[in-house]
């Protein structure tokens, strides 16, 4: 029991990672910056909470989709470092991720780039009997505070930079 809770303190914080690298991604091809954190938002939870998230084929499913959102150069690197991240979530039996009520803000916006920051919301991580709150507009997606997103628009997309 206890390596399994150590394995949710490590894969929480790996997860909580992804996030930040995640955070400013997805939604349609045309939508702003906030709408696209907003939609990646929904898919994570999605694959968060997905019943067979311990699949391989399932995580790979999730990871390609997610990481679509990356520039194209970087989607390959991206796929891995997610599937990697929804391989060790899937390794803990009744492990759950969510995260609600989350409200986005543009912080700036020039040209073909962006800033988004997340200004509220809870993650909730729950795994052998343990539940986790974090309170994201406080702590940021890593802690610390701030952690303004950078994103590009390329071709009507925006995508974000995996380099902040």
């Amino acid at each position: 029991m206890f390596n399994q809770v150590r394995r949710f303190g490590l894969t929480a914080a790996m997860l909580t990672l992804l996030l930040t690298v995640l955070a400013a991604c997805g939604g349609s091809a045309g939508a702003s910056p906030e709408s696209r954190v907003d939609s990646f938002i929904k898919d994570i939870n999605s694959a968060f909470n997905d019943k067979d998230i311990a699949n391989e084929a399932k995580q790979e499913e999730w990871a390609d989709k997610l990481s679509k959102y990356f520039l194209p150069a970087e989607q390959a690197t991206q796929k891995a470092e997610v599937k990697e991240a929804l391989a060790g979530m899937g390794s803990i039996p009744g492990m759950s991720i969510k995260i609600e009520n989350a409200k986005v803000e543009k912080v700036s916006e020039t040209g073909d780039n962006a800033e988004v920051k997340l200004v509220s919301g809870t993650m909730v991580m729950e795994a052998a009997g343990q539940k986790q709150e974090q309170n994201l507009a406080e702590t940021g997606l890593v802690g610390g505070g701030s952690d303004n997103v950078k994103l590009q628009k390329v071709d009507g997309t925006w995508y974000i930079l995996s380099n902040n």
